[in-house]
């Protein structure tokens, strides 16, 4: 076997490893891998002596026909003729929505675009994309909203918080009691409660029972005003 096969051999390996580890932990269907590893060999043979003069290694195939390289430990990115969209620059990258790109860099988190421009500043300890313009964000222990302006749209105060529900509200942890923001940041519900039940219900509903001390209350998530009478746990 020359040196160029058997380092061909390598790379094919090495994404075969990757794209197993995604079967165990059901990321794909068997049609899908299949494809994804046909995909994956011939990019990598067609382009085998770019791969081997550049020493990048082929580590995903992203549906935006971008292709994630590594070299060193960085990640960076390439398009189907082989050019460089973003170097190979960043500790650790995730997946494109909506044209931006959440990645690490020296131990911060940002965001960027596909032009590699940056969006969000590296400031932050964590980072999703929430949607559209909208990211969570961590910082020094607390949680809040930023927008792709870095305009802060849910100050970073909360321990906790999860996704906004289909009427816009934040369900939020402050000092380990739970209450809801809308997009804007106002605290609709405060931060009161003890436990919310439910999530589901209360999506459909706009009603949720929260537990206060050791009483049960259902409230109207808008006002949050009491419905019915406390139910004794």
């Amino acid at each position: 076997m020359t040196d160029e096969n058997m380092w061909m051999s390598q790379q094919i390996m090495s994404q075969l490893f990757g794209v197993a580890k995604a079967i165990i932990h059901d990321e794909y269907n068997i049609d899908e891998t299949i494809s994804y590893i046909k995909k994956s060999k011939d990019f990598q043979q067609r382009h085998s002596g770019y791969f081997k003069q550049s020493h990048y290694s082929l580590n995903h195939i992203y549906p935006n026909g971008l292709y994630q390289v590594s070299l060193n430990n960085k990640y960076g990115f390439i398009d189907n003729d082989c050019k460089e969209i973003i170097p190979p620059i960043y500790d650790e990258v995730g997946e494109f929505y909506d044209g931006f790109l959440c990645v690490e860099k020296n131990w911060k988190k940002g965001v960027i675009d596909i032009d590699n421009k940056v969006i969000i500043p590296f400031v932050y300890d964590e980072i999703t994309h929430f949607g559209g313009v909208l990211f969570y964000v961590k910082k020094d222990g607390y949680w809040g909203v930023v927008d792709t302006l870095n305009q802060v749209i849910v100050p970073l105060k909360y321990e906790e918080v999860s996704f906004f529900d289909t009427c816009g509200l934040l369900l939020v942890v402050r000092n380990v009691k739970y209450g809801f923001v809308d997009i804007r940041g106002t605290e609709i519900i405060p931060c009161k409660y003890d436990e919310v039940f439910d999530m589901e219900v209360f999506d459909m509903t706009g009603m949720a029972w929260v537990r206060l001390d050791k009483k049960w209350i259902m409230i109207d998530r808008w006002v949050g005003n009491y419905l019915k009478p406390t139910i004794t746990q």
